[in-house]
Parts: C-alpha cells; sequence; structure tokens
C-alpha cells in the first residue's frame, strides 16, 4: 500500500492492525497488511497486548519499563514515575485543551543507555511527561517494524532507504 502524499499519525486503529500480521516501515511510507516479509534479518522482540495497544518492554539504564507503540504519538514519551534521571529543558509547546489552548513545559530526558530485547535502541528521544509511555513516530521512522500480535512478537528492522521509480517524463 503506498503511501506517499498521506500523513501517517495514527493511520489504522489497533482493531484493524492486530487482527493479522503487518509490517509498517514509515521512513519510506510502505504498509503491508496480512502478512510480514521475511524476518531472517530482523531483531525479535517479545510483544503484548495492553489495553488494545501493542506493548513492548524497553530497558533504560538496566530497569525495565512498559512502552506502548502509538503510531497516532508525533515523539516518544516518558512518564517522570518511570525515569527519574536527569533532563535538558527545551522550551514550551503549546498543547490543545478542553478550555483551548496551554502551553507544556518540554524536558528530553537524557539517557545514557537504551535497550530493546537486548538490543541498544536508536534514534528515539524521550519526553518526560506526567503519565505516558509512549514510543512514537521518531521510533517508527527509524526503525521499521512487523508485528504479530497472535503470536506476541515484533520484530526491529534495519532503516532501508526506498529505491524510488524513475521518473518516466525524464527518459
Amino acid at each position: 500500500m503506498p503511501l506517499d502524499g498521506m500523513e501517517i499519525d495514527g493511520l489504522l486503529g489497533a482493531d484493524i492492525l492486530f487482527g493479522r500480521p503487518f509490517y509498517m516501515d514509515l521512513r519510506n511510507k510502505v504498509m503491508i497488511l496480512g502478512k510480514i516479509p521475511d524476518t531472517s534479518g530482523a531483531h525479535e522482540v517479545p510483544c503484548y497486548s495492553r489495553g488494545g495497544h501493542c506493548g513492548v518492554n524497553i530497558e533504560v539504564e538496566g530497569v525495565k519499563i512498559p512502552m506502548i507503540i502509538d503510531s497516532g504519538a508525533s515523539k516518544s514519551y516518558m512518564s517522570s514515575l518511570k525515569f527519574r534521571g536527569e533532563t535538558e529543558f527545551r522550551g514550551y509547546l503549546p498543547v490543545a485543551t478542553v478550555r483551548g489552548t496551554s502551553l507544556t513545559r518540554v524536558e528530553v530526558c537524557k539517557i545514557k543507555s537504551l535497550k530493546i530485547g537486548g538490543a541498544p535502541l536508536t534514534g528515539v528521544e524521550f519526553i518526560r511527561d506526567q503519565e505516558h509511555n509512549l514510543l512514537g513516530d521518531d521510533f517508527l521512522i527509524a526503525h521499521p517494524i512487523a508485528v504479530d500480535m497472535a503470536a506476541r512478537r515484533l520484530w526491529l528492522f534495519e532503516p532501508q532507504v526506498a529505491a524510488r521509480p524513475a521518473d518516466e517524463t525524464t527518459k
């Protein structure tokens, strides 16, 4: 399913995605529903259903933290209850609320060691949050994934740069 020109923010709900295996590569805007590609070169990670969402455990500086993979989240977030380490202040962002708009303080977690399934996890920057533990689009752009919820397995693939077909008009 080519996704050119589409925003992928919350593309499909968990009820549709988790009914069958799927592959998602946000960087190259590719999604395969109903099957997954060859996983022999991918890193396999156990996953679980958490409130109808795909959950995985990551390791932050040696501590296991449960996370939800959320394609509708533009960033990754870590709860202040789970990460008590240093943060770096990055400013304020407007946030929509019931009463309009408010400003929220943005603090990025300064993490020294980050792993998923025993392998280093790269390309993810966590914003400290009061309650959420989410792997958002920054994670999904950095790592194509395949998920088979029935088998309770998630595979992380190395990012690929897709070759675009040559434009027929330039030939």
